[in-house]
Order: structure tokens, then C-alpha cells, then sequence
């Protein structure tokens, strides 16, 4: 309940994910901060059932391992990168032909240099 004081007197919003903790805040006025509710497996858990652990994690952005001594791990999916070579192509119209000259020209500038 110290809590409940605390988000009364300085008018500050609650993080909660609590249900009867947001019932009574609700009922007093106090506004509450939804946060989505991450996945929390013992170090067991994940063991046994890693690669939905997995998939779990790519679909919600993360998951909570914890050890039994208390220790907590995220596992989160890494940012998938891109070749910098991966780039839109433009749409040209070019016959065969112009693409030959393109090239020829290319080719004469080099041996011309």
C-alpha cells in the first residue's frame, strides 16, 4: 500500500502489473502504465524446451531466464543485418542494346585513361 501513498501524493503514474494492485489504483484515480508481459522461464524450463524459448523470444522481443540462485538473464532475438550489397533495384527500361553501349563506354573511358 505504500505503493498506492507514494503514486497519491507525488501524482505520479503507476507501473504495475499487478491486477489487484491496478483495481485499487483504478478505484483512487491513479493512472496506470501498461507494460506487456514478458515471458519468464527457470533455467530448467528453457533447457527442456529451448526452441520454442526461441521462437517465443523472436515473436515478443524477449524472454527472462532465471537461475536458482536468483540470477536473471534476457534473451532477446539479435537485429537481423543486411548486406550492404542488399539494395532495391531501379527500373530502367533499357534494351539490350543500351546496356552494350553502357558498357562499351565504360570500357573505352578505362583505356583511354
Amino acid at each position: 500500500m505504500d505503493l498506492l501513498v507514494c503514486a497519491l501524493q507525488y501524482k505520479s503514474p503507476l507501473l504495475s502489473i499487478d491486477e489487484p494492485l491496478n483495481k485499487i489504483a483504478s478505484d483512487l484515480a491513479i493512472q496506470i502504465l501498461e507494460v506487456e508481459s514478458m515471458k519468464f522461464y527457470t533455467l530448467s524450463e528453457a533447457r527442456q524446451k529451448f526452441a520454442s524459448v526461441l521462437d517465443i523470444a523472436k515473436l515478443e522481443g524477449a524472454v527472462r531466464i532465471t537461475r536458482r540462485d536468483g540470477r536473471s538473464f534476457l534473451l532477446s532475438p539479435e537485429k537481423e543485418s543486411c548486406s550492404p550489397l542488399d539494395v532495391q533495384g531501379v527500373q530502367l527500361h533499357w534494351s539490350r542494346e543500351d546496356i552494350i553501349h553502357a558498357v562499351r563506354e565504360g570500357r573505352d573511358r578505362q583505356n583511354h585513361s
